[in-house]
């Protein structure tokens, strides 16, 4: 959790974006529940021959919410894309700037390979925070705390029976997930990194390998590591279908559920007639929000490992740390010293400088 913390903290810079790119999120996917629920509810008032001019209001309602999902879907991938790539440039600077002062003697404790891995495919690996985490989680909440509100004004019981679905779906199944990827994130954040450094020290020393008869050994190593990121990803991608398998079917389940519990409604006249397909198709729609959520804690164990293997490099002291105040360089007769600068070394001090005031040899 702590690592996590730490990672949100590069957002708060790009505070205002994010607000902004969540909320085009919550306008989208809003949009989208009005255009499915007026839609319903238009084809079942046409059905039961009201006056035209009493259809007029929907119509237009559902040719807004047509247009506002296009536009608030693009204005919400571009804003989310510009946060991530103006996070992933902050990141790349800050852990530059974090390396520059461990150079050369203690990142020399690190192969290349896995230096590498961690300047390029780690930092990648953290634009999950945002992209995958942080925004749909509130999105998701919103969203379900809209759709609680609306069905409200219904019936309180279908209410709460569509946020129960709503939850299990949007965070019982994640968590499920989640301790069934316990480690799985941080085992293959390791694999390819060991991997990609057993690679470059291959290709590095191939000459000595050859020499020494050991190329093979080399390749054997390599496709062990290799099958074994093989079998991690195997079992992270049986993790996904698995997610998608039962949301898929809360979804379902919630609809017939609303869908039965609402039809006794309607025969009581509790509820007219003319919207019941527009709660079944809400409570459809309702599910957008929560289904990204379904990879959210398998991105958030990538991004923590990730993170760790970061701020572990970043985090180190210098060997060398560089004086805030430099002593200024001597000078000899106007010139400065080259080696030494005092003593024997620096060329017996006036013969020295005798020789740079004629131009001759010292």
């Amino acid at each position: 959790m702590k690592i996590f913390l730490r990672l949100l903290r590069f957002l708060f810079p790009f505070r205002w974006y994010v607000t902004l790119a969540i909320l085009l999120g919550c306008v989208m996917i809003a949009s989208n529940i009005s255009l499915l629920g007026m839609a319903a509810y238009l084809i079942a008032a046409a059905a039961l021959g009201p006056l035209i001019v009493m259809l007029i209001l929907p119509t237009y309602i559902v040719r807004l919410m047509g247009v506002t999902r296009a536009v608030s879907r693009y204005g919400e991938r571009l804003q989310a894309h510009d946060v991530t790539f103006r996070l992933l440039a902050r990141l790349r600077t800050w852990v530059y700037s974090r390396l520059e002062p461990l150079a050369p003697a203690h990142l020399l404790t690190y192969r290349s390979g896995d230096l590498l891995t961690r300047l390029v495919a780690d930092v990648e690996e953290l634009q999950n925070v945002y992209l995958r985490v942080v925004s749909p989680i509130i999105t998701a909440v919103i969203i379900c705390l809209l759709t609680f509100g609306l069905f409200s004004i219904f019936s309180t019981m279908l209410a709460w029976v569509a946020l129960t679905f709503l939850v299990i779906a949007g965070f019982g199944v994640p968590l499920l997930a989640g301790v069934l990827a316990r480690g799985l994130g941080k085992r293959q954040l390791g694999l390819r990194a060991e991997l990609k450094a057993q690679m470059v020290d291959g290709i590095q020393g191939v000459q000595d390998l050859l020499a020494y008869g050991r190329a093979g050994d080399q390749r054997q190593k390599i496709a062990a590591l290799d099958n074994e990121l093989r079998r991690v990803q195997q079992r992270l991608a049986y993790i996904s279908g698995l997610q998608q398998a039962l949301n898929d079917a809360l979804m379902n389940l919630a609809l017939w559920a609303i869908l039965i519990l609402a039809i006794p409604l309607v025969t009581t006249r509790f509820i007219n007639g003319v919207y019941l397909g527009f709660l079944t198709l809400v409570i459809l729609a309702s599910f957008e929000a929560v289904q990204p959520l379904a990879q959210t804690f398998q991105f958030l164990g990538h991004s923590v490992a990730a993170g760790e293997r970061l701020f572990r490099i970043t985090d180190a002291t210098p060997t060398v740390i560089e004086s805030a105040s430099p002593v200024p360089v001597p000078l000899w007769n106007g010139h400065y010293a080259r080696r030494g600068e005092s003593g024997v070394d620096a060329g017996k001090g006036p013969l020295w400088s005798h020789a740079l005031d004629e131009g001759g040899p010292c």
